[in-house]
């Protein structure tokens, strides 16, 4: 994990690609899950105690792993079990846009 003076909380998600479905929790700053996505200095995200299956067959396993990373480009949805984990309002409304 990284390490940094910004107050961090690990929160359980599931993240879609194009193949896979990983469940797993992850650390996200205090503007939640939209400012993990947002942020320019990673273009992946570290999630810790991942199960992995496919997309087609979610009730097989294909993997467990202690931590794996996520490539930002590839996500195709994050499902949250809370709508604070999303983020400040003011950002969440913003949406994940991808900044140059």
């Amino acid at each position: 994990m990284l390490e940094s003076n910004v107050t961090h909380r690990l929160l359980s998600a599931d993240f879609l690609t194009a193949s896979y479905r990983v469940v797993g929790k992850m650390m996200v700053p205090n503007t939640g899950m939209v400012g993990m996505m947002n942020d320019t200095t990673t273009s992946f995200m570290e999630v810790v105690d991942a199960k992995l299956a496919r997309i087609h067959m979610l009730t097989k396993l294909v993997g467990e792993y202690k931590i794996i990373d996520v490539v930002k480009t590839k996500l195709f949805a994050v499902c949250l079990t809370r709508r604070e984990d999303v983020g400040p309002h003011a950002l969440a409304r913003g949406g994940y846009q991808n900044l140059v």
